[in-house]
């Protein structure tokens, strides 16, 4: 049996889940990490079920330039978080000369930080390529790549475990300028129990309204930087995830 996460995406700020009875206070008592800059967005669906919400800080946006989504469940438990990683994105463009994107997940009960990375990929055909590791509680290491269709009116991508080579998912795309929506299958037994690998598929879904922007961004971050020689500065909250764990701290 199929298993399907849907990612609806509202067309105007101004819905319900923030105007109407659950208003931003009340998500805020709910969870700290919905903070009071936090933008609500979108729906969450599992196999047709409400199930949660999306939301992205603005301030962050608009202050670092730089996206950081987060999603919770109906009753406001957070499922989440993905940050964009603006050093690896301005690393991995300047190298290949096209923009390159770049989101750690982080999820309450799952030790490690999932980053997910755009590959180059050179062929007759340009697919975009991302690739993400997952570990088992016995350590073992998974990974899987999410690769675009070659000729699609969305962004639609397939989703293969690279250990056996198996076709795992599949991302359908309908994002558009006035909302959207995107709609995850999961065929393998394995992923469909596995809550991490959801909660990352279900993240880099709702980053896909944003994409083409963030994209944009990098391309011209780049270019100033080649240009005017200048050296960026990251915001504290990305320097926190590339902190050494083993440092001594006098």
């Amino acid at each position: 049996m199929v298993k399907v996460v849907y990612v609806d995406f509202w067309k105007t700020s101004l819905h319900g889940e923030e105007i109407g009875l659950k208003q931003k206070e009340q998500w805020m008592a709910k969870s700290r990490l919905f903070t009071r800059d936090m933008d609500i967005y979108g729906k969450i669906k599992r196999d047709g079920e409400d199930y949660g919400i999306i939301a992205f800080r603005t301030k962050a946006l608009e202050k670092d330039n730089r996206l950081i989504i987060r999603a919770f469940t109906n009753k406001g438990v957070w499922i989440g978080s993905l940050e964009e990683l603006l050093a690896r994105e301005i690393r991995n463009t300047a190298l290949w000369e096209t923009p390159s994107i770049s989101y750690a997940i982080i999820q309450p009960k799952y030790d490690y930080v999932t980053i997910i990375d755009k590959l180059l990929k050179r062929g007759l055909f340009q697919k975009e390529y991302y690739v993400f590791d997952l570990f088992s509680e016995k350590r073992e290491l998974e990974t899987y790549t999410i690769e675009s269709a070659r000729m699609s009116l969305g962004s639609d991508f397939t989703v293969v475990r690279e250990n056996d080579e198996k076709k795992v998912a599949r991302i359908d795309s309908k994002v558009l300028d006035i909302g959207g929506a995107v709609e995850i299958e999961l065929y393998d037994k394995e992923v469909q129990e596995n809550d991490a690998f959801i909660s990352v598929l279900t993240l880099f879904a709702a980053a896909l309204r944003f994409i083409d922007d963030q994209k944009k961004k990098i391309e011209s971050i780049v270019k100033d930087i080649k240009s005017k020689k200048l050296k960026p500065k990251l915001p504290k909250e990305e320097l926190a995830l590339y902190e050494n764990p083993r440092r001594i701290k006098y």
